[in-house]
C-alpha cells in the first residue's frame, strides 16, 4: 500500500495529492525567527534565496553582513560573516549545483564570488555604480551572471574567464530584477525602473526578444514620489512551467504574461500588495497545487496569497511588525521565508496535519 500511496501520490499527482497539499497551505504559520551569527547584530533582511537542493539559505543583510543556515537541521546557522561589502548588500545568489561558491552584490558598486568554505572573496568585479540584482546560470559550459545596475544596460559576466562577455541594451532606465528561463537555455528575463519587461536571448546581435510594458503610463504622467517613480518594475516571477511570468511594479499592479509572444492575460490585481518602498522585491510561489498560488510581500507587513488562475485573494500571512520585502517557498516541505525591513529573516511551516492525516487514512482504506 505504502508503494502504490507514494506512486499516486507524487509520481503522478491526484486530486487527493493536491487537496493534502493545499490544506497544508491553509495551515501555514509563522515558526521562528532565523538567528543571526552574532545574536547582538539586528538589522532588515535584504536578500536572501535558497540553494538549487533547497537546503541552505543564504541571506544578506542592511549592516552589509550575511548567514547561512540548514533547513534541514532546524535551521541552525552554519556560516556569516560581517562587512562582506562597504554598502547595503542587495542580491545573493548560490553557484548553481554546488554550494561551494556563491555570490553578493551591493550599492557599493561590487559583486564578488565567495568560497563558501572559506568565507574569502575568490574574484570581485567593480561596476563602479550601484548593483541592484544579479542571478546565475550555467549557460552551455559557461557560468554567466547577469547584472542589473542603476545603469540601463544588463551586464553579463563570465565566471570562467573572470571577465565581462557584453551588454544588452534596451531599457531606459536601471535593471531591478533578472531571471534565467530554467526551461529555455540562453533566455533571460529582465525587469527595469523604466516600467518594461524584457525578454532576451544572449546569443543573438538582436537579443531583444519580447518587450513586455507593465505600465501604460507614460513617463511624464507618472506619479512621482520620494521613493522614485510608479513605473518601476520591481518584482517578476515564472510560472510553474516557465511559460507565464508575473510582474509587480510600484504602482501595486500585479500582471501576467504569456513569454513566448509577449501577450498579457486578461488579469490584473489593482492592489496586489508589493512595495513602493524597495526597487527590487522576491516573489514566492507555492507550485504543487492544481492552481498554483503567489506569494507577493507588502508594505503593510503581510504576504498576500493569490491564486495564479484567476487573481482572487487565497489568503494572507501575518507576522511581521513592519514592510516585507521578500518571500520565497521551499516546495517539498512547503517552508515559506520572509523577509522584513525591520525584524530579519522569518520561517513559516504548516502546522501538524492531523486532519491531512485522517484522509491519508481514509483513502488508503
Amino acid at each position: 500500500m505504502q508503494e502504490i500511496l507514494s506512486r499516486e501520490l507524487y509520481n503522478k499527482p491526484s486530486k487527493i495529492h493536491y487537496r493534502i497539499n493545499l490544506n497544508r497551505v491553509n495551515r501555514i504559520d509563522l515558526y521562528k525567527y532565523l538567528k543571526p551569527t552574532n545574536p547582538f547584530l539586528k538589522s532588515s533582511c535584504t536578500a536572501f534565496t535558497l540553494d538549487s537542493n533547497q537546503q541552505y539559505i543564504l541571506s544578506a543583510y542592511g549592516d552589509e553582513r550575511i548567514d547561512i543556515h540548514d533547513t534541514l537541521n532546524d535551521f541552525e546557522n552554519v556560516g556569516g560573516k560581517e562587512k562582506v561589502h562597504e554598502s547595503r548588500v542587495t542580491s545573493v545568489d548560490w553557484y548553481p549545483f554546488d554550494t561551494g561558491l556563491f555570490t553578493t552584490a551591493s550599492i557599493d558598486g561590487k559583486l564578488k564570488v565567495w568560497d563558501t568554505n572559506t568565507m574569502e572573496t575568490v574574484y570581485s568585479f567593480n561596476f563602479k555604480e550601484p548593483v541592484l540584482n544579479h542571478s546565475i546560470a550555467i549557460q552551455g559550459i559557461r557560468p554567466l551572471i547577469a547584472t542589473g545596475t542603476v545603469s540601463k544596460p544588463v551586464r553579463l559576466v563570465d565566471l570562467n574567464s573572470g571577465s565581462m562577455t557584453h551588454s544588452l541594451f534596451g531599457h531606459q532606465d536601471g535593471v531591478t530584477n533578472l531571471i534565467w528561463c530554467p526551461n529555455r537555455e540562453h533566455t533571460l528575463i529582465s525587469a527595469s525602473k523604466d516600467g518594461h519587461v524584457i525578454v532576451w536571448d544572449i546569443r543573438k546581435t538582436n537579443a531583444k526578444l519580447i518587450d513586455m510594458i507593465h505600465s501604460n503610463q507614460r513617463k511624464y504622467d507618472v506619479k512621482l514620489t520620494t521613493l522614485g517613480s510608479e513605473l518601476c518594475v520591481n518584482g517578476i516571477l515564472l510560472s510553474s512551467n516557465g511559460s507565464e511570468l508575473f510582474s509587480i511594479g510600484k504602482d501595486r499592479q500585479m500582471k501576467k504574461w504569456n513569454i513566448f509572444n509577449g501577450l498579457q492575460y486578461p488579469y490584473r490585481i489593482a492592489e496586489a500588495g508589493g512595495s513602493k518602498q524597495w526597487d527590487s522585491i522576491q516573489l514566492g510561489i507555492v507550485k504543487d497545487l492544481k492552481t498554483p498560488l503567489i506569494l507577493i510581500p507588502t508594505d503593510k507587513g503581510t504576504i498576500n496569497l493569490y491564486d495564479t488562475s484567476d487573481g482572487h485573494l487565497f489568503s494572507q500571512l501575518k507576522g511581521h511588525m513592519g514592510r516585507v520585502n521578500g518571500t520565497m517557498v521551499k516546495q517539498d516541505t512547503l517552508e515559506v521565508f520572509s523577509s522584513g525591513v525591520s525584524e530579519g529573516l522569518f520561517c513559516w511551516k504548516p502546522q501538524e496535519d492531523t486532519e491531512v492525516k485522517h484522509e491519508m487514512d481514509d483513502w488508503s482504506d
